[in-house]
């Protein structure tokens, strides 16, 4: 498995949890040395420097923080997977998570329908410290957008009543 290919496991099998309503999960490898030996290159850090797993971790914590699961929009086996966390405390806000659930390197054009508000901001989930990417999108008519999916996960910031 690459770098990348753990980062996006770890971030989506996260996703997945929420969705059977498991209260709290654990990283408990922080840093490896990757020799041979059970799970020798699990860590979020290599020789104590951070690896792309670490920082898609450090975005999801401080974006997806105060959030919680609270519905899945889109669910369509070797395709696309779309779920929706809202804000614990303010109601108007809310992340859409989009990804394709497939472990060949796949991308997709999709058309993502029934967006709850304005878009705010999207995100692709970083796996470099820095600059996080920008996602281009195009206008797809009433609260539809079309975006390039891939494994990474996109994060589609939203305010209602916006």
């Amino acid at each position: 498995m690459s770098d990348l290919q753990q980062a996006q496991y770890l971030i989506r099998s996260i996703f997945c949890f929420a969705e059977r309503d498991v209260d709290r999960a654990y990283i408990y490898f922080y840093d490896d040395d990757d020799k041979a030996s059970v799970h020798a290159a699990s860590g979020l850090t290599r020789k104590f420097e951070p690896k792309m797993s670490f920082w898609a971790v450090k975005h999801f914590y401080e974006t997806l923080g105060e959030y919680r699961f609270n519905r899945i929009i889109r669910k369509e086996e070797a395709e696309l997977y779309v779920y929706e966390f809202v804000h614990a405390s303010i109601n108007n806000q809310v992340i859409w998570l989009a990804w394709s659930p497939t472990g060949t390197g796949r991308e997709l054009d999709a058309r993502i329908e029934g967006l709850p508000g304005k878009i705010l901001k999207i995100e692709q989930m970083p796996v470099r410290e820095g600059a996080i990417a920008r996602v281009e999108t195009q206008d797809a008519g009433s609260n539809a957008i079309k975006l390039k999916i891939t494994e990474s996960p996109v994060y589609i910031m939203m305010g209602k009543g916006e």
